[in-house]
């Protein structure tokens, strides 16, 4: 079972990918659409892994705010009473007022005290 699942639009794999190694490198269990094999039926198991999940990181930008995958999923985990950190990656301006409520970590440039910072919330949310 995976402790965090990451939400991402697939424009944006490669930094859902460092995400997922940085929290990886820290001990945690991170899961991400990439792992569904094919000819799998993907939407039961996103819901699955979201049940599972104890975090919802969504990294948050223009593409991801346009899309209703990302949007489901983030909702689906609110309405599941997960914890979910929103990421910026992407500066973006218009963003679901529920997801905007939740206070985000900033990822937007290379700090490492922010990559500190999503790691530390984690911790603290699994615990």
């Amino acid at each position: 079972m995976a402790q965090i699942f990451i939400s991402y639009d697939h424009d944006d794999v490669w930094f859902a990918k460092e995400v997922r190694r940085i929290l990886e490198s820290e001990g945690f269990t991170v899961w991400m659409d990439d792992e569904i094999g094919f000819g799998s039926l993907w939407s039961p198991e996103i819901d699955k892994q979201i049940k599972e999940a104890k975090i919802i990181v969504v990294v948050v930008t223009p593409d991801a705010n346009r899309s209703t995958y990302v949007t489901y999923e983030w909702s689906y985990a609110l309405g599941l009473g997960r914890k979910v950190i929103p990421i910026y990656h992407k500066t973006t301006t218009r963003m679901h007022k529920q997801l905007a409520d939740i206070q985000y970590c900033d990822l937007r440039k290379a700090v490492p005290e922010n990559w500190k910072k999503l790691v530390d919330k984690a911790t603290e949310l699994i615990a």
